[in-house]
């Protein structure tokens, strides 16, 4: 699963080299190296998954999700979320916090949100309450500038993986404030949220929420 999508991204840079296929030519590579990434973080991969979540960063640009034909930011967009994930799942917390926004934040908007997300999370496992706390109200803030119709990497929607996010984010920082139960309380229900979206939604919640009330 890394090794094939890997390998099919990097068939599409060579082909990308000699021609501008255009439209949903690119939109395939990055869907390519979405399933790489997930594959590598399913397995511990850290090295693999960085490389194709910092391809990911880089290919998913405003200049593709404003193309016309076809019009991909709504299916596309999200998949540059991979990088504060995959930067989550390995406690990259410092990393985390070198991430700068994107420009257009409009156009990249779940991108800013799971990045605002992401900064919570750091921010806990820190011990940075005092910090943590602002990160989680701009992150509130980013999810109500999601539209709807913006999808997950899976077809699904955006807006319900960013349910089990703002879940999981007041879990973490409940439990670094030693309020327990209520980090407990949050975890099960960020749980229960990643189960009603199904199984095609776990791809958008990148660190499940059952691993969260484990750990």
């Amino acid at each position: 699963m890394v090794d094939s999508n890997v390998a099919a991204a990097d068939a599409d840079d060579r082909h990308f080299e000699h021609e501008n296929p255009g439209g949903w030519a690119y939109v395939y590579r990055v869907h390519d190296l979405m399933v790489g990434a997930y594959g590598a973080v399913m397995a511990g991969k850290s090295r693999e998954v960085l490389r194709a979540a910092h391809r990911l960063d880089g290919g998913v640009t405003p200049e593709l999700l404003q193309m016309s034909r076809p019009p991909p930011a709504d299916p596309v967009e999200s998949h540059r979320t991979a990088l504060p994930h995959v930067l989550i799942r390995f406690g990259r917390w410092r990393d985390i916090l070198d991430l700068e926004l994107p420009e257009g934040q409009e156009l990249f908007c779940s991108t800013a949100a799971v990045i605002h997300y992401a900064r919570g999370a750091a921010f806990s496992a820190l011990g940075r309450i005092s910090e943590a706390g602002p990160a989680r109200t701009e992150f509130t803030a980013a999810v109500a500038r999601v539209p709807d119709g913006r999808l997950d990497s899976v077809s699904a929607e955006r807006a319900d993986a960013l349910k089990v996010a703002a879940a999981m984010l007041e879990g973490e920082l409940d439990y670094r404030k030693g309020d327990f139960d209520e980090s407990f309380a949050a975890l099960c229900r960020a749980n229960r949220a990643g189960g009603r979206t199904g199984e095609r939604q776990r791809q958008a919640c990148r660190m499940p929420a059952v691993r969260g009330a484990s750990s």
